[in-house]
């Protein structure tokens, strides 16, 4: 990519008012998501038109697109060559959602999109208090004929985690759009496009630095966060008696996966508070045990640099959420991921694709997951 496709930005204000346009940008990282807010790092050169637009809490709308990102963070600096520059950060409005939390125990029954348009609705824009909604949010009620489902949160839950709960459940994530015409932004659910190449509905989609749709690649394994054993707490630790001033020392409930007996160092424990777990239904508490532990799986990161000049083409045969195959015959991998992250990274005239593939958590985890619900519901 050259300097004659170089990205534009146009600015506006928190209310989506017209401010200027940033067409100076010497380096970009725009990175979309399927299920989590996307981000953006943006470097320019310090001039007083930049510094007037790049303002904390205006709102950049990559040209070509109608998706924007909120500006979170400005950072002023002098490189070591003696260049002043503006470097501005910033996630998409639907990290917005991180910023309200559920006040009450809560549960929402429907279809994903029902529910997941239910709960943004009710922390965003009417909450009943004017003081918590925000102005110009905007939710489309996508209709499906998804089997309904029971979600359940207690209070302290953020909007994003509650959200995160019911696109895992429908394997689905979301597009996030901003129309600054009509002052709105909206949020569209989609569920993953099936795009392997064991499937025959559509053209399947094979990522290989053998046929040279991949450059760079990387596969990663690790255990640091890894955890086999949950302990539900029926009251969360430090929690004091407002009736005595004491303490309440927590009543801790032990579930393993699978009735596997983990021991010495192969023991990996830890705690779930839970303030009203003895309220909820046992097949709720059952998947939110397997939930978590399935969020301290062993970690497992594929990661890849797309070649533009390949066959596929961007946002035409791919995009984030499709299934694709990945395959490295050096490496004996061939697996079916869906596409979670991509990162457009422009600088110094050119761009890059990295895509990142799959959800994390490696096979043998997510088989277990499998065989435990199954168990449990």
């Amino acid at each position: 990519m050259t300097d004659q496709n170089a990205p534009v930005l146009y600015v506006y204000s928190a209310t989506l008012e017209p401010l200027g346009v940033v067409d100076e940008i010497e380096s970009m990282l725009w990175v979309r998501r399927f299920r989590e807010p996307g981000e953006m790092s943006v470097e320019c050169p310090h001039t007083a038109k930049n510094v007037s637009l790049l303002r904390r809490g205006n709102i950049v709308i990559k040209a070509g697109t109608s998706e924007a990102r909120r500006i979170d963070q400005v950072r002023y600096r002098r490189t070591p060559e003696g260049k002043e520059v503006v470097q501005i950060t910033g996630f998409d409005p639907l990290y917005w959602a991180a910023w309200r939390m559920i006040l009450s125990d809560t549960t929402i029954t429907g279809t994903p999109w029902a529910a997941a348009y239910q709960l943004l609705y009710g922390l965003t824009v009417g909450s009943g208090d004017s003081q918590r909604n925000i102005n110009g949010y905007f939710l489309s009620a996508a209709a499906d004929t998804a089997t309904e489902q029971t979600y359940t949160w207690t209070r302290g839950t953020d909007g994003l985690n509650a959200l995160s709960d019911i696109l895992t459940s429908a394997d689905a994530g979301y597009v996030c759009t901003v129309k600054p015409g009509s002052h709105r932004i909206e949020i569209h659910f989609r569920p993953s496009v099936n795009k392997t190449a064991s499937q025959s509905a559509l053209h399947p989609v094979i990522f290989s630095s053998d046929w040279g749709s991949l450059g760079e690649q990387s596969y990663t394994e690790d255990d640091v966060g890894y955890k086999n054993v949950v302990y539900t707490a029926w009251q969360p630790p430090d929690i004091i008696d407002p009736d005595t001033g004491q303490y309440i020392t927590p009543d801790e409930v032990p579930f393993v996966y699978n009735d596997t007996v983990f021991t010495g160092y192969r023991r990996r424990e830890m705690i779930m508070p839970s303030i009203y777990a003895d309220t909820l239904p046992d097949a709720y508490a059952a998947v939110a045990r397997e939930l978590k532990l399935s969020e301290n799986a062993i970690g497992q990161r594929l990661d890849g640099m797309v070649d533009i000049s390949s066959s596929l083409k961007y946002k035409t045969d791919f995009d984030v959420g499709d299934r694709v195959t990945v395959v490295n015959k050096r490496w004996d991998l061939a697996v079916d991921e869906t596409i979670t992250e991509i990162t457009e990274n422009f600088d110094n005239g050119f761009l890059q694709i990295e895509a990142r593939f799959g959800s994390g958590a490696p096979k043998i985890m997510r088989e277990i997951v499998k065989n435990v619900r199954r168990a449990l519901l």
